[in-house]
């Protein structure tokens, strides 16, 4: 579709209509073919020219401050297991490798993980293709998932916290909107507490 007629199309239809289309046409998909298809056509921008853009949240202005934060807690750790969940373009948890005495950085989308494996080297580093609603999760100390559950459904985050059990430590990290989140769309999770700001 071209841009005009998705800008018109989204000044016309109601919100919910296009909620309604969007969530009908991911259902279709797996994760692996959704994501693939956002980084394969530039979806979350960035220089044209560049091969993969995980989006303006992982540039490194924004994330700064994250990532100060977890290597702060790394670095009082004796060189935990690291799991990341949904490494993307791993512009970020690059930057986090040398406080772990393993990295696992997973990610749905193969051809993702395949660039990876060719762009960044270390002993304590492996990129595993890992679809974290449907497949086990690797064995670690601490997880981290960011920027992952904004774009999945309720059901879907539902059965990734449930796995992240067998982690000592969580670290989950989403963007926080200023508005109420209402009793329908929101998911009890029960155990350990999620704060989703």
């Amino acid at each position: 579709m071209g841009a005009r007629l998705k800008r018109w199309i989204k000044m016309f239809l109601p919100e919910s209509c296009l909620t309604v289309y969007w969530r009908w046409r991911n259902r279709r998909q797996s994760n692996a073919e959704r994501f693939g298809d956002i980084y394969r056509r530039k979806l979350w921008g960035g220089d044209q020219s560049a091969d993969v853009f995980s989006g303006v949240g992982s540039s490194l202005e924004v994330v700064g401050p994250y990532i100060e934060s977890v290597r702060g807690v790394l670095a009082g750790r004796p060189r935990p297991a690291v799991v990341e969940i949904g490494c993307g373009d791993f512009g970020v948890g690059s930057r986090l490798t040398d406080l772990a005495g393993r990295y696992t950085a997973c990610d749905a989308v193969p051809e993702l993980i395949e660039r990876n494996r060719r762009l960044f080297m270390g002993d304590n580093l492996r990129f595993v293709t890992v679809d974290a609603v449907t497949d086990p999760l690797p064995p670690g100390d601490l997880v981290i998932v960011r920027q992952v559950f904004q774009h999945l459904r309720n059901d879907q985050i539902q059965r990734i916290v449930k796995k992240l059990a067998q982690y000592r430590t969580w670290i989950i990290c989403e963007p926080y909107r200023a508005r109420r989140i209402s009793s329908r769309t929101s998911t009890s999770c029960r155990g350990r507490a999620i704060d989703w700001r």
